[in-house]
């Protein structure tokens, strides 16, 4: 990351125009990216990241988001080639703008989010901390716009600059999903479902008995020739103190020391826990829907592809602002094209790392 100046004291921004509709909101996005170009060449932290194949340019005006990007955000590459998406993270006063606020005439986010559809930009916005993310797909350009440089949405430091990332990469055959993955030998299952669901839980207990992973919150998923791939795009991994104790990790302080999240969860990333990097990818070849049962042993459940798909879909769409009807369509894709599974999870996590080991090898044990 290369750095040209001191960091400057953190000020927040006055409050802007209040954005009551549609062509307000077009508007603004269109300021904005026309103000990123340049603020993007000139921007003191600058660094190039590599996800799921794609590299990205990102710049920054803010040195916490520069460094949360380098450690985790992808891995790096020499340079990003012409062409290359470009992300900025600024605060409004860098970009000489106000923060604006989203009015009462918008009714809700799903009506905003249809609205733009036709349009070249995609948005979220988190009201009680004036963050702003919008991305124009046209200029390939990304902007993340900050009140100060310490007010961000509580999930925003474990998997910095989602958003922006994910709308770069999704096409009709891949996109962001909001799973956990463990793999051996190439050979890949997928955790879906609510937070709280154990896809966390299960990760951890498969890293700690050597399995791969390419993540356990958001991964890649590509539709191909030879199938259904992950790839990885955070190198986050969180655990509640519970589950660290479980898996005899709670001595540990540089997992279990610090903070808990918002969730209750600490945050650490695949190097902290194990010195490793996440996998460079593989195929999936069953999806699973974790259940905290307390069984005496690990097993798997057949289920129908229309419960897989209840289980992946509204949390994605919960959790990623997103094209609706694609996203749906990937989701049902994905889950009609590999069996489905709810993995009733025993109590120990050594044997809930065998049991799924023994089904990635072929023997999978049902209930």
């Amino acid at each position: 990351m290369a750095e040209t100046m001191a960091a400057l004291p953190i000020q927040r921004s006055v409050p802007g125009p209040v954005l009551d509709d549609v062509a307000a909101v077009l508007a603004f996005c269109q300021d904005l990216c026309r103000a990123a170009a340049p603020a993007h060449a000139a921007a003191p932290f600058r660094l190039a990241r590599r996800v799921a194949g794609a590299v990205f340019d990102i710049a920054s005006t803010i040195p916490e988001q520069a460094a949360l990007c380098e450690t985790r955000l992808g891995e790096p590459a020499a340079a990003a080639p012409a062409g290359a998406a470009r992300l900025l993270v600024a605060c409004a006063r860098d970009l000489g703008l106000a923060v604006p606020v989203m009015g009462r005439g918008l009714a809700t986010v799903q009506a905003l989010e249809e609205a733009l559809d036709p349009t070249p930009f995609r948005l979220h916005h988190h009201p009680e901390s004036g963050f702003w993310q919008v991305w124009d797909r046209d200029r390939k350009i990304g902007v993340q716009l900050q009140a100060a440089p310490d007010l961000l949405p509580a999930w925003e430091a474990g998997s910095p600059l989602r958003n922006l990332v994910k709308w770069a990469l999704t096409t009709r055959d891949c996109g962001l999903l909001h799973a956990g993955t463990l793999a051996v030998g190439g050979r890949g299952l997928l955790f879906v479902g609510q937070g709280g669901s154990g896809k966390s839980g299960t990760v951890l207990a498969g890293l700690c008995a050597g399995m791969d992973s390419v993540g356990d919150d958001y991964v890649f998923a590509r539709i191909g020739a030879a199938g259904l791939e992950v790839m990885p795009v955070f190198n986050t991994l969180k655990c509640d103190p519970a589950g660290l104790r479980r898996l005899g990790l709670a001595d540990r302080a540089d997992l279990a020391g610090g903070p808990t999240n918002w969730q209750g969860k600490h945050e650490f990333t695949f190097a902290e826990l194990a010195g490793a990097h996440p996998a460079a990818g593989f195929r999936i070849a069953g999806l699973c829907l974790p259940a905290i049962t307390h069984a005496e042993r690990t097993c798997f459940v057949p289920v129908p592809s229309r419960d897989a798909f209840l289980a992946l879909a509204p949390t994605g769409v919960a959790q990623l602002p997103c094209d609706r009807a694609a996203h749906f369509t990937l989701c049902a894709r994905i889950t009609r094209m590999v069996p489905c599974y709810r993995l009733n999870l025993g109590t120990d996590p050594a044997e809930i790392a065998a049991a799924i080991r023994a089904a990635l090898v072929g023997e999978l044990p049902r209930c």
